[in-house]
């Protein structure tokens, strides 16, 4: 995860990347690592993915897609111990650090 940045509206932002052990489809697109830009409203406990970049490789390499039916997800609260509550916490965390 990578801190990406931050408001005075207490919403921040940070990338997240994963790897797949094997080849899965977006939209007909055969990827293998995912990056994904988060946003975290640290003060209500929500957060929503409003990007997505996918490559074909491991590790973020390779051919770079983004699916053209990308919608920016709601605002929601993560389930308590997903990864979405350690990017969360990853998220909020970073920023009062800095």
């Amino acid at each position: 995860m990578r801190h990406h940045a931050h408001g005075d509206d207490g919403v921040r932002k940070a990338w997240t990347a994963y790897d797949s052990d094997k080849s899965l489809q977006r939209d007909g697109f055969a990827f293998r690592s995912v990056e994904s830009l988060g946003e975290f409203d640290c003060r209500k406990g929500l957060s929503r993915v409003v990007d997505e970049i996918y490559h074909d490789k491991p590790n973020l390499a390779g051919r770079a897609w983004r699916s053209p039916k990308f919608m920016v997800t709601p605002w929601a609260a993560p389930a308590p111990e997903s990864v979405g509550a350690v990017r969360m916490a990853f998220a909020c965390r970073a920023i009062t650090q800095t």
